[in-house]
C-alpha cells in the first residue's frame, strides 16, 4: 500500500508542521465477534458467524481448534491453509462466491465438534464525508431518498468511490451494492446530526445491512481551509488565520474528557466501525491544494497564503494518518504524493487536477475535478488492494 508523505514546507512554516512517515498496515479482517463456547472448549479461536465478501482485496480469518485435536473443514466461501492440525487461515477474495462452511474439531477418542460460517456473496459499500467525497467540482451530481438537486450535497455521478464501486469484480450470483451519503460541506458534528435537510451519515450507514467497506473524507471544513484562503487577502491576515486553524485542529485531534478520553477525530472512526461493525474504514486525506515551489504559480492569491494552506493540509493529514492507526480496521489513504505535481494552479492547466478559481460555480474552487476523482479512485484500490 502507499504510505503518506508529508512532504517538504517553505521555511515560514516549517514551525506549523511536523513531518512524519507512519506505516500503516490494512487488517482486512471482517468477522462477527463469537465468544468461545463453554460446553465445546476445543475451539480456541472459532471461526466467525458471518464473512462478507470484500469491495476490494481480501478478508482473512483465523479458525483453531485446541491441542490434540485436528482440524478439517468443508463447503465454499473461503479459501483456507492449515498452520497447524489444529489452525487454519482463511482468506475470502472480493471475487469469491458466497456459502457455507463447516469447521470440524475431531479428537483422538473420535468424538468431534462442528461449527460453521456463512461467507456472503450481496456486500454493501457506502462513501461518507464532505465535499471531497461527494464530488464537488465533477458535475453531473445525483440525487437519491434525502437528497435535492437544489440541497448542494453535490454528489457526482463520477466520484471517486462510484468509481469504484462500478470497478467492483462481483462473482456470479453475486452482487455489490453502492450508498453514496457523502454531502458538500459536512463537518464532523454534521456526520451525526446531519446537514442540508437530510438525517445523519451515522444513521443512514446503521441503516444499510452487511456493509464490507466504508469510505470517509473529513475535516477540512472543521479546520476552515476555505477562511483561511480569505483571511489571507491581504497576507497580513495570515498569521490569524493560522492560529484559528491550529486552535481548531487542536481541537479535533487532541484527547478530551467529554469525548471519552480520545480525540474527537478517534471518537468519529469508532462510531463509524460502531454503525458498521463488519466495514473496513479508508480514510481519505487532503492533496496539497498550492503548488510549493513555484512562487508565481498562483499569483494574485501569494505565496504566504499558498504556503499556509498547504502547512495545515499537511499537519491535518499528519495528524489524520496517526489517529487512524489506533483504531483497528482503519486504513488512512494519502492524496499528497498522488496528486504531487497537479494541484488548483500549476501553470499548464491540463495538469490541474483540481479546479483553481470557477467564477461561475465558486463552490467547485479548489476541489478535484474529474480526472482528480479518478486519482482519488486509484489511490483507494492501491491502498486496499
Amino acid at each position: 500500500m502507499k504510505l503518506g508523505r508529508s512532504g517538504r514546507l517553505c521555511s515560514a512554516v516549517t514551525a506549523v508542521v511536523a513531518t512524519a512517515t507512519v506505516v500503516t498496515s490494512v487488517a482486512w479482517v471482517t468477522q462477527t465477534a463469537s465468544a468461545v463456547q463453554s460446553d465445546q472448549p476445543q475451539w480456541l479461536t472459532p471461526p466467525p458467524e458471518k464473512v462478507l465478501r470484500p469491495v476490494i482485496g481480501d478478508t482473512t480469518f483465523t479458525v483453531e481448534a485446541a491441542a490434540g485435536t485436528t482440524l478439517t473443514w468443508t463447503g465454499r466461501g473461503a479459501s483456507c491453509l492449515k498452520t497447524s492440525g489444529s489452525a487454519a487461515e482463511c482468506r475470502v477474495r472480493d471475487r469469491s462466491r458466497g456459502g457455507r462452511m463447516a469447521f470440524i474439531a475431531s479428537r483422538p477418542d473420535g468424538s468431534r465438534s462442528t461449527t460453521s460460517t456463512q461467507v456472503l456473496d450481496d456486500v454493501s459499500f457506502v462513501s461518507l464525508g464532505d465535499s471531497y467525497a461527494s464530488g464537488e467540482a465533477d458535475p453531473p451530481f445525483v440525487t437519491d431518498e434525502y437528497d435535492t438537486t437544489a440541497n448542494g450535497c453535490h454528489r457526482s455521478a463520477t466520484a471517486a468511490t462510484r468509481q469504484l464501486a462500478d470497478r467492483a469484480r462481483v462473482p456470479a450470483g453475486g452482487s455489490t451494492t453502492f450508498r453514496h451519503v457523502a454531502c458538500s460541506g459536512v463537518t464532523i458534528p454534521g456526520l451525526l446530526a446531519g446537514s442540508k435537510g437530510e438525517p445523519g451519515q451515522l444513521a443512514r450507514l446503521a441503516a444499510t445491512p452487511d456493509v464490507s467497506l466504508v469510505t470517509l473524507s473529513v475535516g477540512g471544513n472543521d479546520v476552515g481551509v476555505g477562511k483561511i484562503l480569505t483571511s489571507c487577502l491581504p497576507a497580513a491576515g495570515c498569521q490569524e488565520a493560522l492560529a484559528q486553524a491550529t486552535r481548531a485542529l487542536a481541537a479535533m485531534t487532541t484527547p478530551l474528557p467529554e469525548h471519552g478520553g480520545i480525540s474527537l477525530l478517534e471518537r468519529t472512526f469508532r462510531a463509524v466501525h460502531e454503525a458498521a461493525p463488519h466495514a473496513h474504514l479508508a480514510v481519505t486525506g487532503y492533496p496539497m491544494l498550492f503548488p510549493p515551489n513555484d512562487p508565481q504559480a498562483c499569483a494574485p492569491l501569494g505565496k504566504p497564503a499558498t504556503d499556509l494552506i498547504n502547512a495545515i493540509t499537511l499537519e491535518l493529514n499528519r495528524r489524520t494518518e496517526l489517529i487512524a492507526q489506533k483504531v483497528p480496521g482503519t486504513t488512512f489513504v494519502d492524496l499528497v504524493e498522488p496528486f504531487a505535481g497537479h494541484a488548483a494552479c500549476e501553470q499548464v492547466p491540463a495538469r490541474r487536477w483540481l479546479t483553481y478559481v470557477d467564477p461561475v460555480n465558486p463552490t467547485y474552487s479548489l476541489h478535484p475535478n474529474a480526472r482528480g476523482q479518478a486519482e482519488i479512485r486509484r489511490a483507494l484500490e492501491d491502498a486496499l488492494s
